[in-house]
């Protein structure tokens, strides 16, 4: 007899197991992130504005000396180097109106040879000054990730960019970057 209640217990246990419905847990863990993109839309063309900009160079120049007479790759224009006068490098076009944000990534040694780099923008025709530019520029030191400026881009007004970089005091140093102008509404 105590078998049979004993094995009748059994059963009940594990008739009881199976009915009462249990909680079964998995994982609830889903990862997300989320995101603004910046518009690609901003075109960097040359002053004439016939074509793009591929490249812009700086001469060369001694240790830590600031260098403010860039040229670009089309319709390279004669640019005066005097304190009073400064030349746009290119044109900064765009249908829509953006807040500005730069990113200068280096590709080769450009934080050996560059130790900061300023960027302007101002309407065409606007008066500048390389005193107004050094007051008023966007000054780039950390390389690598998009920098928001204060600076704005209105839709259909193009503007003047006009670029500064100051030499890091290593000698014999020559860096290559990237220069992506960006916009956000």
């Amino acid at each position: 007899m105590k078998k049979r209640i004993l094995a009748l217990v059994g059963v009940l246990v594990l008739v009881a197991v199976l009915i009462v419905p249990m909680a079964v847990l998995a994982g609830n863990e889903a990862t997300q992130s989320a995101s603004t993109n910046k518009a690609i839309t901003i075109s960097i063309r040359n002053v004439a504005d016939s074509a793009d900009v591929a490249t812009i160079t700086f001469p060369a120049g001694a240790p830590e000396a600031v260098i403010s007479n860039p040229t670009g790759n089309v319709d390279v224009q004669v640019l005066t180097a005097t304190a009073s006068e400064a030349a746009p490098v290119a044109i900064l076009k765009s249908a829509a109106a953006y807040t500005l944000w730069y990113n200068v990534t280096s590709i080769t040694t450009w934080g050996d040879a560059v130790a900061s780099e300023k960027l302007y923008t101002i309407a065409i025709d606007g008066d500048l000054d390389l005193t107004t530019f050094g007051t008023n520029a966007y000054n780039m030191a950390v390389w690598g990730t998009d920098q928001e400026t204060t600076q704005t881009l209105a839709a259909d007004v193009d503007k003047e960019l006009y670029l500064q970089v100051t030499l890091t005091a290593l000698v014999g140093k020559t860096g290559t970057s990237t220069l992506s102008v960006l916009g956000e509404t």
